[in-house]
């Protein structure tokens, strides 16, 4: 893309905001393919046992986690690449941290269920790129800009704040499966990670909320004198 100018804005970009650009491209189509995913795991996993939501191979989740470790190592990657324009020590971090739950996930054929949930959650991602999109091409006051922080602020909650609370809740009462004795030692680990992902969301959520009540301030009209 950097070589073609493929989905770069007619407006001239400085070298930084090219690079972050091109990432948040490949991010974007990234997501809508594990939006896709959930759905195909779903389809899959929706009539089987307790036992075989947490625990067996199951093929759409075994294939769409695999693009997920993929997208993780080729960002970790790119981020490391350019590091002078995308550095971010704790995007690096939680990376890695998720690379590695990948793999473990991927090596012992586990928790194909949270997968439908946990891959859900970056249905928000599109309309978090195109907020940056639309500010870095000077946007912000535009109504196009407003009406998809309101779109990225529902779509948000409805994934990473109800979607995935509710598959934590799910996922412990499926305790007595991945903690049963002759499971994977790390599942209690994995699930707590889980845990603190949902405890970033919530972060997350609170931020997105507070910069959308902002704009909608901005964008009502004065009153006059």
């Amino acid at each position: 893309m950097q070589w073609t100018g493929l989905t770069l804005p007619k407006n001239k970009l400085k070298r930084k905001d090219q690079v972050e650009w091109h990432s948040r491209v490949i991010s974007s189509v990234h997501a809508i393919v594990l939006c896709l995913g959930s759905l195909m795991c779903y389809l899959e996993l929706k009539n089987k046992s307790r036992e075989a939501l947490v625990s067996g191979y199951a093929i759409s989740p075994d294939i769409f986690a695999r693009i997920f470790l993929g997208y993780l190592l080729y960002d970790t990657t790119n981020m490391l690449a350019y590091y002078k324009y995308l550095g971010d020590k704790s995007a690096i971090i939680h990376h890695v941290i998720f690379a590695c739950a990948a793999a473990y996930v991927l090596r012992y054929s586990i928790m194909a269920y949270p997968f439908i949930w946990l891959s859900l959650c970056e249905i928000s991602t599109p309309s978090l790129n195109l907020r940056w999109h639309l500010a870095v091409t000077g946007q912000k006051d535009g109504s196009l800009y407003l009406a998809n922080g309101v779109l990225l602020t529902v779509l948000f909650f409805a994934s990473r704040v109800v979607s995935y609370g509710a598959g934590m809740w799910h996922l412990w009462g499926l305790r007595d499966v991945w903690a049963a004795p002759g499971q994977p030692p790390l599942n209690p680990f994995l699930v707590g990670l889980f845990f603190l992902g949902y405890l970033l969301n919530l972060y997350w959520m609170q931020a997105i909320l507070h910069g959308v009540l902002r704009a909608l301030s901005r964008s009502k009209p004065s009153k006059t004198a």
